[in-house]
């Protein structure tokens, strides 16, 4: 877990008050039934590698439909665009335009199933890895809230957790604030290219 700043954990104190001993019993109660959970969690979750096997494969066979349907409507849309020739022929022109109506739609789904195919081929994690993050990210919550409960226990607060969710929302902020100063440093950086254009 990242080490909290002094300022946060000040922040927190003031902001923690001693809950009542009903408040105390439902909230220890919850915790503890939630490290139960998570503790459960651990324990029945397979081998890291198969586990990612499983998941690559998955991910894998997804990605063979999507290449199959993209071939399927390329093969709608070849069909469509020879047909175009003999229907321009005929002298009632309804079946060409069913045969434009048709092309479009089939375009448009082309288009789509596209953009998709791009997305989940760009997404495609690293699957390992991000099961190893998962599993760090559990121990870490198990940790925060085992020492929320014996914070509970002897002083009837729940510091740690006050702590760690005020600690979020200031780098939240922190990398809001990062965005925003990168924006505008590229918007200035871009303003000063075009006045030296505009000079030359």
């Amino acid at each position: 877990m990242p080490e909290i700043p002094p300022e946060i954990l000040r922040l927190a104190a003031e902001q923690t008050r001693e809950l009542t001993n009903a408040e105390a019993i439902h909230v220890f109660a919850t915790i503890k039934q939630t490290l139960e959970k998570l503790g459960l969690v651990g324990i029945i979750t397979v081998d890291p590698k198969v586990q990612a096997q499983e998941l690559t494969q998955s991910v894998g066979e997804e990605i063979t439909r999507m290449i199959g349907q993209q071939k399927e409507l390329e093969s709608q849309f070849e069909e469509l665009i020879s047909a175009q020739h003999t229907l321009r022929q005929l002298p009632n022109k309804t079946k060409l335009r069913q045969n434009q109506t048709e092309l479009q739609h089939v375009a448009e789904a082309l288009r789509q199933s596209t953009k998709q195919l791009c997305r989940n081929l760009k997404d495609n994690p690293n699957v390992a890895e991000n099961m190893a993050k998962v599993a760090a990210e559990r121990q870490a919550l198990s940790l925060l809230l085992s020492n929320a409960l014996n914070e509970l226990e002897v002083f009837r607060k729940i510091t740690p957790i006050i702590e760690s969710v005020l600690a979020q929302e200031a780098a939240k902020v922190q990398m809001e604030q990062t965005i925003e100063h990168e924006r505008t440093t590229s918007s200035a950086v871009k303003q000063l290219r075009n006045d030296l254009k505009d000079e030359k």
